[in-house]
């Protein structure tokens, strides 16, 4: 047998680490990083710069769970890709099993050794922040100690959850399911908390080092939202294998319909939270500023009516192909978030429209599943 190119290891490579769906992740990542900034007050990060590189080192290290993930479940499903899928790359011999194996628990400690430290990196790496100002930051239970503890564990929650799904997901599909819903809401919910919990000057300075108290309905909601959407698209994939049209579409389209509506309570309830009246403003004797940002009802209805119109786009094709209806599923993670946040921060709702983009592109050269 003739072997490997570079380039055929290559394309396996992605091909195992579903490189394809990974603008999906960014979105998700972009979409409760943004709604957590537009909130709060940070102090330590004044500069958009500061914020960049934090949001930077997050979607590197949730990239790397990602594709680790993946690569760890195709090494666990090597015998049946074999008897069912055997023109993926595994079973074709073009990677090891050790390789990949090696690889995928490589990326997924890196990740969350990444994801833990994602504050402080940020910090140090922007030249706004001296290090006497890092060093005084650290002496602070409510910046790295409080907000890290917080990050780190529920990083390691995530982490565990993709690892859990990579060994049982073939064998209890019943468990696999919400388990695959639990990795996007938790990876949600760590984009949100690592964006509010750096946050550090509205926590009092003998804050405890562990407290659930600052966790907030409209974090539950939106991350459950993205949870709920991928339980059902799951739902679908799990199936793939199975011959015949899949037999529950009525029931799927009406919830995944419903799921963009959720955004019509989400605004609402951000601002109850913060107390928050859309127009509010400070006055200084330099420039007027927002305080809270006015929700944009217009990009709001834009993003809605795209994630609507993509949703029931595809589920049409569900009935020819449920491949089909899963890539095209997939990439409207990032529609759902750009909806989800567009009330918010047009900016980056625009940026998920993008990835959304980006992730129909990379599925015309690598597989989405």
């Amino acid at each position: 047998m003739k072997p490997p190119t570079l380039g055929a290891k290559l394309s396996a490579l992605s091909a195992t680490g579903r490189v394809a769906n990974l603008p999906t992740v960014w979105s998700n990542v972009l979409a409760g990083f943004v709604v957590s900034h537009a909130y709060l007050d940070h102090s330590w990060a004044e500069s958009s710069h500061s914020r960049g590189w934090h949001l930077a080192f997050l979607l590197f290290a949730t990239s790397m769970i990602y594709t680790g993930g993946c690569m760890l479940g195709d090494a666990r499903d090597i015998n049946f890709d074999r008897k069912h899928r055997p023109n993926r790359p595994l079973p074709q011999g073009v990677l090891s099993i050790r390789f990949i194996t090696l690889t995928a628990w490589s990326l997924l400690l890196g990740g969350l050794l990444i994801t833990t430290l994602s504050l402080p990196l940020s910090a140090l790496a922007s030249p706004e922040l001296a290090w006497k100002e890092l060093a005084t930051f650290s002496h602070s239970p409510p910046v790295l100690q409080f907000s890290q503890l917080h990050v780190a564990l529920i990083a390691t929650l995530l982490v565990g959850t993709v690892v859990t799904y990579a060994f049982i997901h073939k064998k209890n599909r019943l468990v696999a399911l919400p388990l695959m819903a639990s990795c996007r809401l938790l990876l949600v919910f760590l984009a949100i908390s690592a964006a509010h919990l750096s946050a550090h000057d509205h926590w009092p300075e003998d804050a405890p080092l562990f407290d659930l108290d600052w966790i907030k309905p409209w974090m539950i909601l939106m991350a459950g939202t993205v949870g709920l959407y991928t339980l059902l698209l799951s739902w679908v994939a799990s199936t793939e294998s199975q011959p015949g049209q899949f037999s529950s579409r009525k029931i799927l389209a009406a919830c995944m319909l419903a799921l963009p509506a959720v955004t019509l309570i989400l605004t609402p309830l951000i601002l109850s939270t913060y107390h928050a009246p859309p127009y509010r403003w400070e006055h200084d004797s330099h420039h007027l500023t927002t305080i809270f940002p006015p929700p944009n009802i217009i990009p709001h209805c834009i993003f809605l009516i795209l994630a609507l119109a993509w949703t029931a786009f595809s589920l049409k094709s569900l009935h020819l192909s449920k491949p089909a209806f899963v890539s095209r599923a997939l990439a409207g993670f990032c529609l759902l978030d750009a909806a989800l946040i567009a009330a918010h921060s047009p900016t980056a709702a625009v940026a998920c429209l993008a990835l959304f983009g980006l992730a129909l592109l990379l599925q015309k050269v690598t597989p989405a599943t």
